[in-house]
């Protein structure tokens, strides 16, 4: 009888164990590093990881006029965290915040703060990708000048005015450069079929992360209540190809030849349909490298 006993608390043991493996998280027990956006980022690397139920992260300065004694200010933050699930999306609570998490098998991981919107992009330590080019927009302003770097165009775009103010849904990026809470959003009657985006990446690039729907951390209703995309076709001068997007949230890695430098346009070809609203989103396009290009 005791050994039956015995036999058995070693199998619950075991199946504990194992469940409790099973149970993790891909975006758990991984570094994510991200490189080469915002100025103050790129030495050394600065990161954020879960491992052994902590978090720990640096914490970027996103504005770069926020200078003390003629150095940028840096933070960091770390402690327990907990996770949990909210309309099918799964949130992160450490150090008083909550991230919503973003999160692609153990490649990329994409943590918005909920209280400001802010995304912090991070690339899987053992990723070939080593670099995250930021979302596209009309021009980039440095130290006060205005210039001409990306290239956008669309066939058409949403635009809403709340409490007053106007909101232009046309792809281009609001607040900051990595900004996905400012998506594209066709402007045409019914589910915007053959409407397209077409951008331009800087410098060599090797793949697209691509996020779908409308994603808002404190609304994520308006994921599903809106279109999203479920086919797209992309186009250059030499290529096309047509990518079945998934209906998730989370980033989708969309290949491109190495060193590839030219113009992309995407087609929505067609749509999951929305709970609520007829408009397609997309909430944004961002281009990857890997090392030495």
């Amino acid at each position: 009888m005791r050994k039956r006993n015995i036999s058995f608390l070693i199998c619950f043991v075991v199946c504990s164990v194992f469940c409790n493996a099973q149970s993790l998280y891909d975006f758990e027990n991984q570094e994510y590093y991200f490189l080469a956006y915002y100025d103050d980022l790129k030495s050394p690397p600065f990161r954020f990881s879960f491992y052994n139920g902590i978090f720990y992260m640096d914490i970027p300065e996103l504005d770069n006029d926020k200078i003390e004694n003629g150095k940028l200010i840096r933070g960091n933050i770390q402690g327990r965290y907990t996770i949990k699930s909210e309309n099918g999306f799964i949130y992160l609570l450490a150090a008083g915040k909550k991230f919503l998490v973003l999160y692609n098998d153990e490649l990329v991981c994409v943590l918005i703060d909920s209280q400001n919107n802010d995304a912090f992009f991070g690339l899987n330590k053992n990723s070939k990708y080593v670099y995250v080019g930021e979302k596209v927009s009309p021009f980039i302003g440095i130290m006060g000048k205005s210039f001409w770097e990306h290239d956008i165009k669309v066939s058409s775009f949403l635009t809403e005015t709340i409490r007053g103010k106007i909101i232009k849904y046309d792809g281009t990026y609001g607040k900051y450069a990595f900004e996905l809470t400012k998506p594209w959003i066709e402007g045409v009657d019914g589910y915007g079929i053959g409407e397209w985006i077409e951008v331009k990446p800087v410098g060599h690039v090797c793949g697209i992360m691509f996020f779908n729907g409308y994603i808002d951390p404190n609304r994520p209703d308006l994921y599903y209540a809106n279109s999203r995309i479920k086919e797209v076709i992309v186009t250059s001068k030499q290529y096309s190809w047509t990518f079945s997007i998934e209906d998730i949230p989370g980033p989708q890695i969309l290949p491109l030849p190495d060193s590839f430098n030219d113009v992309l346009r995407f087609t929505i070809k067609d749509v999951y349909k929305g709970t609520k609203y007829s408009d397609t989103c997309l909430a944004g396009i961002y281009f990857l490298r890997i090392r030495g290009q």
